[in-house]
């Protein structure tokens, strides 16, 4: 997790801990939304938690979601989370769901591109969705346009990102790529990303929910 992030979460939970006005906030369920979002949206290149804007912490949530509208996603979401001071849980759970589902279903590759460049630097990256490290400069400064199928690639890079982002640090999430794992049949992510791969593969599939079992779970 990075450090805007953390303070962020900490900043949420110091307010949810002083009885925030909005009670909902006060729900476990509504918090690892928010949380996610805020994952989601760093690992995309689409918000930086440090600097969402908002006097309280639901104000925050709603500043988070305006940034993720302003992306081009959930937009027709985006509203029901902005419109209401003291929402409905069962509605909001709902609305964030879907703007979390919108998110995993939306690549944004220009804003993309530097984020995983800068975490797995260009090599690895180059590596993992199988283009030169030239490809990957052009790509990012759309000198080229990126073909779907790295796009594809990109996101999902993207997404595993969102969850190693909560247990590893910068250089955690470059080594956690490397190690063997025993639910990979031995296998590390890396190699599990080689060849010509796609998002909907079994193996990656289930690379996705070994990162994904990691989120809240202590580095191992």
């Amino acid at each position: 997790m990075t450090a805007g992030l953390i303070l962020v979460t900490i900043w949420i939970m110091k307010k949810i801990h002083n009885k925030s006005k909005v009670k909902v906030l006060q729900d476990p369920k509504v918090l690892r939304l928010v949380i996610s979002i805020l994952s989601l949206g760093e690992a995309m290149g689409i918000l930086n938690p440090e600097r969402v804007e908002g006097e309280s912490s639901f104000e925050k949530v709603k500043q988070a979601a305006r940034l993720v509208g302003g992306a081009g996603i959930g937009k027709q979401i985006v509203p029901f989370i902005v419109a209401t001071g003291d929402p409905d849980r069962a509605e909001l759970i709902t609305n964030l769901k879907n703007l979390e589902r919108a998110m995993e279903e939306s690549p944004v590759p220009d804003r993309e591109w530097p984020v995983l460049e800068t975490t797995l630097g260009s090599e690895t990256l180059a590596r993992l969705i199988g283009v030169s490290a030239v490809s990957v400069r052009r790509y990012r400064s759309g000198e080229r346009r990126s073909p779907d199928r790295v796009v594809a690639r990109l996101h999902f890079l993207a997404l595993l990102l969102a969850d190693l982002s909560g247990t590893y640090t910068q250089e955690g999430v470059r080594l956690w790529f490397q190690r063997r794992r025993s639910l990979l049949g031995g296998s590390s992510p890396e190699q599990v990303l080689s060849g010509e791969w796609s998002p909907e593969d079994p193996d990656v599939v289930r690379l996705k929910e070994l990162a994904r079992s990691l989120v809240g779970s202590p580095a191992t």
